[in-house]
């Protein structure tokens, strides 16, 4: 059993603020920083003014996106509150993705930049930002399993904790933070080598969805659609685009240099 009694809410002065928060900031400035170091291995420095500008698209999109498909899977619980939808407690992994993704494919149009080929910039680093937000996911509570009775069980004392406390449940967060760095790992070997532009980015999206569709079978969750969770039919429908997308792509570059 692996018990987590970490406070989740660290106490600055008369400042509160949770370690999710401090740790989803740290998330972003890691995929901003690795974007830039990709872009110079790649021979294609992006100057700062755009990276500042890209940063912030991809930050205000991570956060509005989030939070609306937060709500979309929680909608009886702002039907009597909808002032709460204006709030931060609470996003959805997807639509922080999908909510960053659109917001620099606005941007890359807006400025004339190839979003293939920031996308395979911000492929590794996003992966790992993602990952390592897992870790706030541990220390907050959120995103916790489902009951079990398994030796490596995970369980809650802090009255602070999003999960049940005191109650066995099988370490979600681990099994994304595991997963993720797997991910990971695989995207830092493949960087360079898959064409054409935009491979890595496609690659990313898929692998995303490989490692996050198991581990819901074990996670707290309610129905959406189809008697799936909504990142169940996310993850599912990203597979569906993503992959096919990837081998299209990618044979066609193989036929013409034939």
């Amino acid at each position: 059993m692996i018990e987590i009694g970490i406070n989740p809410v660290l106490q600055i002065g008369t400042l509160e603020v949770r370690w999710i928060t401090l740790i989803f900031i740290l998330s972003l400035i890691i995929v901003m920083v690795m974007s830039v170091l990709e872009s110079k291995r790649a021979g294609t420095t992006i100057v700062w003014n755009r990276i500042v500008g890209l940063g912030l698209s991809f930050v205000v999109g991570a956060l509005i996106g989030g939070r609306i498909f937060y709500v979309l899977d929680n909608l009886k619980d702002f039907s009597g509150h909808p002032e709460r939808i204006f709030g931060l407690t609470g996003i959805l992994m997807y639509g922080v993705v999908i909510g960053a993704l659109m917001a620099v494919l606005i941007y890359t149009r807006f400025r004339k930049l190839s979003f293939w080929e920031i996308g395979d910039f911000i492929a590794p680093g996003a992966m790992l930002g993602l990952t390592l937000y897992r870790v706030g996911c541990i220390i907050n509570g959120c995103c916790y399993g489902l009951p079990t009775g398994l030796p490596w069980a995970i369980v809650y004392t802090n009255p602070n904790s999003v999960a049940p406390l005191y109650t066995l449940l099988h370490p979600t967060q681990i099994y994304h933070l595991v997963l993720g760095l797997i991910a990971f790992a695989v995207l830092w070997l493949l960087r360079g080598k898959l064409k054409p532009p935009g491979s890595l980015f496609l690659l990313w999206l898929a692998l995303f969805a490989v490692t996050d569709l198991p581990v819901r079978l074990f996670r707290d969750g309610h129905t959406f659609l189809f008697g799936l969770q909504q990142a169940q039919l996310l993850g599912i429908l990203t597979l569906l685009v993503t992959v096919p997308w990837l081998i299209i792509r990618m044979r066609s570059v193989r036929v013409a240099a034939r």
